[in-house]
């Protein structure tokens, strides 16, 4: 089995004003009607990409469902047994997501899996479904991410971002972003990603 790690956002409709609350576990919620009604329609989004996955078995769906609203919510997932039946998708952006993620010795399936989810997050930010999606796997010291605007990154050794709607001949010039490590104290390391991500759309590695 192949383990994937998934952290969605909320659709963030930044023109409309937002009230947060602390609650005892550290987890910000918000419990207005339009918060709630984004939670929920992100839930269905969410449901309407994986009940039906052909690559990826949901094992945890973590507090998308819950009845309390949230920013952001978590699923682990894992690659289903055998290999489906699938065609390539032939989206500039993807297949260069998918050189990278080969040339980094995934399997074939591993990364198809992986674009495919990745073009259904994508398709659910358009419809203003769910935000920013992260796709972590090998123990989250590799990640996937699509923000809401469109850009997807990749975090391996290296970090490289690319456009969801770019073109060919714009992919064919991309190369790796030099980043810096800092050091974090261990029980600071989930709070550090969590702000990372909420404001940059993507996670440290």
């Amino acid at each position: 089995m192949f383990p994937l790690h998934l952290f969605v956002g909320r659709f963030d409709d930044r023109s409309e004003r937002r009230t947060f609350r602390e609650t005892p576990k550290g987890v910000e919620q918000n419990d207005s009607r339009r918060y709630i009604e984004d939670h929920v329609r992100r839930s269905r989004a969410l449901h309407d990409i994986l009940d039906e996955d052909r690559f990826w078995a949901v094992s945890d769906c973590g507090k998308t469902d819950d009845a309390l609203p949230y920013d952001y919510v978590e699923l682990w997932m894992e690659l289903k047994n055998g290999a489906p039946q699938f065609a390539p998708l032939d989206i500039p952006a993807l297949v260069y997501v998918g050189k990278i993620l080969t040339d980094s010795g995934l399997s074939i399936v591993v990364v198809e899996g992986v674009k495919q989810l990745l073009a259904k997050c994508r398709n659910k930010q358009d419809e203003r479904q769910i935000g920013s999606a992260s796709i972590n796997f090998l123990d989250d010291e590799a990640t996937v991410d699509c923000s809401q605007s469109g850009n997807v990154s990749i975090g391996l050794r290296t970090f490289v971002r690319v456009p969801y709607k770019a073109v060919y001949g714009e992919v064919s010039g991309l190369g790796p972003t030099a980043t810096e490590a800092i050091d974090v104290p261990t029980s600071l390391v989930p709070f550090v990603r969590e702000m990372i991500f909420k404001n940059y759309g993507r996670r440290p590695e």
